[in-house]
């Protein structure tokens, strides 16, 4: 373990707790959608690059994975349907009357159905503490599985093992602000053979126990040369916070030019043979000529 320290838990980052785990996501991200958060549409032509070389290089007809703090679900959304982050913020638009929840999630799914992806075989598994998101994420089709549980406190039990061991791909796009060392100990531990592990650290959050954790397990870490927004400060009040905490930490990286984004470094992790099959550089250049959604700016 380093003896590096890992960045407080508190943070001077505006906190969305309150709206995270109702039992529709609409409130959720209408309160986004001003903050043009958009950081599972950047990630998702890299998800969808390493789901394909997974296949090709583990010779897999189908990939399982697991998507840390999945909320709602958006990412395995992203990947499972032929839907942007633009339609899904049209979708949740929480203006005017709505329906009652049961007809709202009726609607959903029926949206959804009609643009259901069929060229990939691919197991989505959730996993978060909150059971409402957990809920809705599944029963969209935007999981397959669910695991409901802190990691950074207990223990995979059970099916929740089960589900691991079969993860070929690991994603967290937003949460490492909630989960640790132990969380991804526990993961790496379940699974039989090591997963590849994308994820988005804030640009200004050092994750240095994280990063070592993930290396015990025989794992190198590539980082993209550039970082991506992860979406706008909620506020002035929010910014100056930030910039505040950062100055306080003399570990913090001090290129970051403290817009009118938080930004956020995408890190992939993976077996040092798979690194020398498809160099980090060569996959970002195949997910982006392939992709879109504006990610450019990673590669």
């Amino acid at each position: 373990m380093s003896s590096r320290p890992e960045a407080p838990r508190k943070s001077a980052k505006a906190s969305f707790d309150t709206l995270y785990d109702r039992p529709h996501p609409a409130r959720y991200f209408s309160a986004l959608r001003p903050l043009e958060y958009n950081i599972p549409a950047y990630a998702q032509p890299v998800i969808e690059s390493c789901v394909s070389a997974l296949a090709e290089l583990r010779r897999k007809s189908k990939i399982t994975l697991l998507d840390l703090c999945s909320g709602y679900g958006v990412n395995g959304g992203l990947l499972k349907y032929d839907v942007s982050m633009d339609e899904l913020y049209e979708l949740y638009d929480d203006r005017g009357a709505k329906p009652n929840l049961a007809q709202r999630i009726s609607q959903d799914r029926e949206f959804l159905e009609n643009r259901q992806r069929t060229d990939r075989d691919i197991v989505v598994v959730g996993q978060d503490i909150a059971l409402n998101a957990l809920n809705y994420a599944q029963s969209v089709g935007f999981v397959d599985a669910t695991i409901k549980a802190n990691l950074e406190r207990r223990h995979l039990r059970g099916n929740e093992a089960r589900l691991v061991s079969e993860v070929d791909l690991v994603t967290v796009t937003g949460g490492l602000s909630y989960i640790g060392s132990a969380t991804f100990e526990r993961v790496l531990s379940a699974v039989r053979q090591p997963p590849w592990i994308l994820f988005f650290p804030l640009q200004h959050k050092p994750v240095y126990e994280i990063r070592d954790m993930i290396g015990s397990f025989g794992l190198d870490i590539e980082d993209a040369p550039r970082p991506v927004p992860q979406r706008r400060f909620k506020d002035e009040r929010e910014r100056r916070a930030i910039l505040a905490e950062t100055k306080q930490d003399a570990t913090a990286p001090r290129d970051w030019p403290f817009g009118s984004y938080l930004e956020a470094k995408l890190c992939l992790a993976r077996p040092a043979a798979d690194i020398r099959a498809l160099p980090l550089r060569r996959l970002l250049s195949d997910a982006f000529d392939a992709g879109s959604h504006g990610a450019e700016s990673a590669a």
